[in-house]
């Protein structure tokens, strides 16, 4: 019982480090990017602490999910993106990531840094303060996009 607790988090390590490899393996170093990595890190975070939604935005995340489920129905089969080969439930969890094939797109929307710092330079401080408050959450670019690509999903609820 005790090798078993001893050992578990070098199989874990050991299972993540070969997942790596393996997509470096298929297709070499061209994926791997500051935000996919920024990604995996948080996901693998999130996965350890049991990431929670609050209430009001459960009913939008599945929504999210199920649209980037029907969206990729090979991947999801496959249990991980044809493509660049990240694992489906990390990749359909993560907002400010979209499909490497293009069948979706992505929901967070960071600041607009280059908006920010003209702002500062032409010394409108108050203006470049509220853009830098303002940050477009992906349940807003969800909304947004479902409205303009006609995304219909028959409300059971309030």
């Amino acid at each position: 019982m005790l090798f078993k607790i001893i050992t578990a988090p070098f199989k874990f390590v050991y299972k993540e480090v070969k997942s790596i490899v393996l997509n470096i393996k298929d297709n070499g170093l061209k994926y791997i990017t500051p935000k996919r990595i920024w990604v995996y890190i948080r996901s693998k975070i999130r996965k350890i602490i049991a990431y929670r939604l609050n209430e009001r935005d459960a009913i939008l995340f599945s929504e999210v999910m199920l649209y980037k489920a029907l969206s990729c129905p090979d991947c999801v089969q496959m249990g991980k993106c044809k493509k660049c080969h990240c694992p489906i439930p990390e990749l359909f969890t993560s907002m400010d990531v979209g499909c490497s094939l293009g069948h979706y797109p992505q929901f967070e929307v960071n600041r607009d840094w280059n908006l920010i710092w003209r702002k500062i330079k032409d010394q409108k401080f108050k203006e470049a303060w509220e853009e830098f408050k303002r940050k477009r959450r992906w349940q807003e670019e969800w909304k947004k996009y479902k409205e303009e690509n006609n995304v219909f999903f028959t409300k059971f609820y309030g």
